[in-house]
């Protein structure tokens, strides 16, 4: 439902990269805003981060926090070390509440945290700070922390092509009993999106509507029943918590993701 490309720019200039390279933490909300992230690095770049954090936790360089269990995989695969990498537990929502309770005893007052984000693609010709939830940046801001925000990568509407466009047709037109269909949202932005589509595609409501909704915030509930959905379900964040419900759901024999270093 969205395109995700990463923003152009140079390398990052000799002052950002000072501070980013002293920074306590960088935050990245996804894989798309690391990888956003990797990429804007110069090769000189990656190879003097890759070398700190080389050393010990306690040299000079960045923590690296996610929320993910993907992004914390991705990371490893750019060749961040698994101690410098900090996630909620395992048994915990893949959020930024949860994240939250692991690196609070980290942040001091004074220290620096940058969070990389996606920003809307009309307004993101430059870089700039990105939009999307604040509360991880409100709560570090409170404890004295300095936070800067950076879009690593753009979300856009995609341009379907004919083969797309011909699948979400069968979708919309498909004869599946109604309890059977199950739309799971990871964003209220995929969210505001899929409803869009739906809107103008006159043959897909009510029917689809009838549904169960999965989401993964409690904020995305009024955002869904707004929209004609009555079945909505929170679910929480990770693939685990998806695994669970549609498990529930289906009946359908959990398969928990491999496992991880992480």
């Amino acid at each position: 439902m969205m395109e995700i490309r990463h923003t152009t720019k140079s390398a990052f200039d000799g002052a950002d990269w000072s501070r980013m390279r002293s920074a306590h933490a960088l935050m990245f909300v996804s894989v798309n805003a690391l990888e956003g992230w990797w990429s804007l690095l110069s090769e000189e770049q990656r190879q003097q981060v890759l070398q700190a954090w080389s050393q010990q936790p306690s040299a000079v360089a960045p923590r690296v926090w996610v929320t993910g269990l993907a992004t914390a995989q991705a990371a490893l695969r750019l060749g961040v070390p698994a101690e410098w990498i900090d996630r909620p537990l395992p048994d915990e929502s893949e959020d930024s509440e949860s994240l939250w309770r692991v690196v609070q005893p980290q942040v001091q007052p004074g220290g620096q945290v940058w969070i990389m984000r996606g920003a809307e693609a009309q307004g993101s010709k430059h870089m700039g700070s990105g939009h999307g939830r604040s509360w991880l940046g409100d709560v570090l801001t409170e404890q004295g922390a300095t936070v800067q925000y950076l879009a690593t990568y753009e979300r856009d509407e995609p341009n379907w092509s004919e083969s797309e466009q011909k699948i979400w047709r069968q979708l919309c037109e498909s004869t599946w009993p109604a309890t059977r269909l199950v739309w799971v949202f990871t964003s209220a932005q995929l969210l505001k999106e899929t409803v869009k589509r739906m809107d103008t595609t006159s043959a897909m409501t009510p029917r689809v509507r009838q549904g169960k909704v999965c989401v993964t915030h409690e904020r995305m509930v009024p955002l869904a029943r707004s929209a004609g959905w009555t079945d909505i379900n929170c679910i929480g964040s990770g693939v685990v918590s998806l695994m669970r419900f549609l498990e529930q759901h289906f009946g359908a024999p959990h398969q928990p993701p491999l496992e991880s270093s992480i």
